[in-house]
C-alpha cells in the first residue's frame, strides 16, 4: 500500500502546481472518504489523526521526502501575505513515471474529487475535512475511523 500512497501523491501533484502537506493530506482524507462512502477501501495507507494542528499523519512528510530524493517531486519555499515561509511541493517534469498500482476505479475517484474541488483554497478545503461527518464525530488525539457516520 506504500507504494500506492506515493503513487496517489504523484497523481495528485500532477494536476496541482504546487500544495503543503498539510493541504495534500487533506485532499488525500477526502479522496479515502469518497471512495469508502462508494463502497470502497480506503486508497492510501494513512491513519489520520486529529490533532490540535489539524490532521495528521506523518508518512505524508516521509513519502514527500522520498519522492523528493528520487527526483519525482521537487520542494519550494512559499511565503505567505504575513511572509511566514512554508515549503510547497511540485510535480518534476518526469516522464517515466508508471501509475501501475492505482486501478482504474481509484485513478477515477481521485479525478472526480480533484475536478469537484478545483479552484479551492487551502482553507475552503480544510473547512470541508472539518465538516465531514468522521471528523465531527471524532475527539482530538484520536485516530479517525473514516466509516464513522457512513456505517
Amino acid at each position: 500500500m506504500k507504494d500506492k500512497t506515493k503513487q496517489m501523491i504523484v497523481y495528485i501533484l500532477k494536476d496541482y502546481l504546487s500544495i503543503t502537506a498539510p493541504t495534500l493530506t487533506k485532499l488525500i482524507y477526502l479522496i479515502d472518504l469518497v471512495s469508502i462512502t462508494r463502497g470502497n477501501s480506503q486508497i492510501s495507507d494513512l491513519k489520520y489523526k486529529k490533532c490540535g494542528s489539524g490532521l495528521v499523519d506523518l508518512k505524508v512528510y516521509e513519502y514527500l521526502d522520498e519522492l523528493v530524493q528520487k527526483w519525482i517531486l521537487r520542494e519550494q519555499v512559499g511565503y505567505s501575505q504575513q511572509f511566514d515561509e512554508y515549503i510547497v511541493y511540485c510535480f518534476e517534469e518526469y516522464e517515466d513515471f508508471i501509475f501501475d498500482k492505482l486501478n482504474d476505479q481509484e485513478t477515477k475517484i481521485i479525478n472526480n474529487v480533484l475536478e469537484e474541488l478545483k479552484g479551492y483554497g487551502a482553507k475552503a478545503i480544510s473547512d470541508i475535512v472539518y465538516s465531514t461527518k468522521p471528523m465531527t464525530m471524532t475527539n482530538k488525539d484520536i485516530f479517525i475511523d473514516l466509516k464513522v457516520g457512513y456505517k
